[in-house]
């Protein structure tokens, strides 16, 4: 093992990365060539681990053959079979990262996928699995003092796909392959993948790696995506395509996988065309007209078919009213101290003052919602509840100790351990807004990027229900407010993607719906 240290200016100093296997970039500036554990030469936890295992989940398991290092380089071997895997990085004027698979039998090797994994450690990774056009972007921890640091890694030879296109939103560090399964391996010969690595001081810097004719992937239901690439064959068999004047025209709904086969190769192009709520209303009216909603879900449902109720038919203002009986009840039950679950209270809380028009002058029924939210103040949702539930008791007939007691519940901010929560009251109280939750906001709902997320954003999963949360706590936020940093594109525009892109799953959860309600009650 070798402690060569190499001085590099294009690394900052506390960031910490690992290369596995083999390169470890470690603190000060300096790169260490290390050996072929990695992780287990940084001084601390490492901040980026990339795995680029070899290929065959049947296969035996690699055993290394070589590992060695030069002034400016690092790489090695390892054997599984007549498999031969290899990896080598070379720091210089850029990084640059090349992987290989040798066959060195006389038979042919079928191989399954090469999966690349991406371990994002403190910070938070970002992928986009664009094939020959593929980019991994990944950001130090978002409280550092310093402020993130940022390095970018994009494919020059191979590819980098999703072993789940079908996910649009969630992502494993697993999920990715830098090599597709199926891909046969000859006597003697031998595939590769290289890569080009620098940093970055924003994701608009970085996202300028993307190929510049690359348009929107998150639409809107009915749109015509324009791709002016006239020496490309898009395939789409989930759209339509049409050719005219040279430039290529897709449209469809949900989502659409296609495939732009160039020169280079094919770049992988995931869009979202949102669909109309309408159509998941629809889905979901036998089961709200049934009346089999569990307890905990009839706050999601009234809020839902309130939401629906200006569209639909005469059989939901029937459903709206049965509901809200029943969400009276389910709330004097938590008022009068049952646990409730995450945004339970939200849901009840906003779908009762958007369905009930006598409601703001209902005193003791306003006081019943007090009561009952003020038992969880640092659940998700009570924000938004909190300042409907002030606006409606401006008009209501409270009395002044009530509405003093109305004034200091909602003073109780920054108390939540959930930060979206805690966002949430912010805004909802016009209370100042700390940059760095702005920052959390803006990367959950995509920062204006295509891809995926891969890891938690300070304990927070990045998942549909997140990214619902997200939504709606967004239209909270005045017009204008902005985190500080480089982004390529606005937090409204982010948050419209998002939103789009949730409207393009074939089936929405009760709870998902719920959000996306609640976030268009407060807009």
């Amino acid at each position: 093992m070798s402690d060569a240290w190499l001085r590099s200016q294009d690394h900052r100093p506390d960031t910490v990365l690992a290369w596995g296997p083999g390169l470890v970039v470690g603190s000060v500036g300096q790169v260490r060539l290390g050996g072929p554990d990695g992780p287990g030469l940084t001084p601390g936890p490492p901040a980026l681990v990339l795995r680029p295992g070899g290929a065959g989940a049947e296969r035996g398991g690699w055993r290394r053959l070589s590992w060695d290092s030069a002034e400016d380089q690092v790489w090695g071997e390892w054997r599984d079979g007549d498999l031969r895997y290899g990896v080598r990085h070379h720091v210089g004027e850029h990084w640059d990262l090349r992987l290989w698979l040798a066959n060195d039998g006389p038979q042919a090797v079928l191989l399954g996928p090469a999966r690349l994994s991406v371990e994002p450690g403190e910070g938070l990774a970002w992928v986009w699995p664009g094939g020959t056009a593929g980019l991994i972007g990944w950001s130090g921890p978002l409280d550092r003092a310093t402020g993130p640091w940022r390095v970018g890694l994009r494919v020059r030879l191979g590819q980098l796909d999703d072993l789940d296109r079908a996910e649009p939103i969630l992502a494993r560090p697993d999920d990715f392959s830098w090599l597709p399964a199926g891909t046969t391996v000859g006597p003697g010969q031998q595939v590769a993948c290289s890569w080009q690595g620098r940093t970055a001081q924003s994701w608009a810097e970085l996202g300028g790696w993307l190929p510049h004719w690359l348009p929107p992937l998150d639409q809107p239901d009915g749109a015509v995506v324009e791709l002016d690439q006239p020496d490309a064959v898009l395939e789409a068999p989930d759209g339509r395509i049409e050719v005219a004047d040279g430039l290529t025209y897709l449209t469809g709904q949900g989502r659409v996988a296609a495939d732009l086969s160039g020169p280079r190769g094919a770049v992988r192009l995931d869009l979202n065309f949102a669909r109309p709520p309408g159509l998941q209303l629809e889905r979901w009216r036998e089961r709200l007209l049934d009346g089999r909603l569990t307890p905990d879900r009839i706050g999601a449902g009234l809020l839902v078919a309130g939401w629906a109720r200006p569209t639909a038919g005469p059989d939901w203002t029937d459903l709206v009213e049965g509901l809200a009986d029943r969400a009276w009840v389910r709330l004097r039950q938590l008022a009068e101290g049952a646990g409730a679950a995450v945004g339970e209270l939200a849901f009840l809380s906003l779908g009762l003052l958007a369905t009930t028009p006598e409601l703001p002058q209902d005193a003791p029924a306003l006081d019943l919602i007090g009561r009952a939210v003020d038992r969880a103040s640092d659940r998700a949702g009570l924000g938004l509840a909190w300042a409907r539930l002030w606006l409606a008791a401006l008009t209501a007939d409270l009395d002044r100790d009530r509405l003093l007691g109305l004034v200091e519940r909602t003073a109780r901010v920054g108390q939540s351990a959930d930060w979206l929560a805690d966002l949430e009251w912010r805004l909802a109280c016009a209370q100042p807004v700390a940059d760095l939750d702005l920052v959390r906001l803006t990367h959950l709902v995509g920062a204006g990027l295509p891809g995926k997320l891969v890891g938690q954003l300070a304990g927070l999963p990045v998942d549909r229900t997140s990214l619902a949360r997200a939504v709606a706590v967004s239209a909270l936020a005045p017009e204008g407010l902005e985190p500080a940093g480089g982004w390529p594109a606005s937090l409204a525009q982010s948050v419209q993607a998002a939103r789009w892109r949730l409207q393009a799953l074939p089936d929405w959860s009760l709870e998902t719906m719920a959000w996306l309600a609640l976030g268009d009650l407060w807009a």
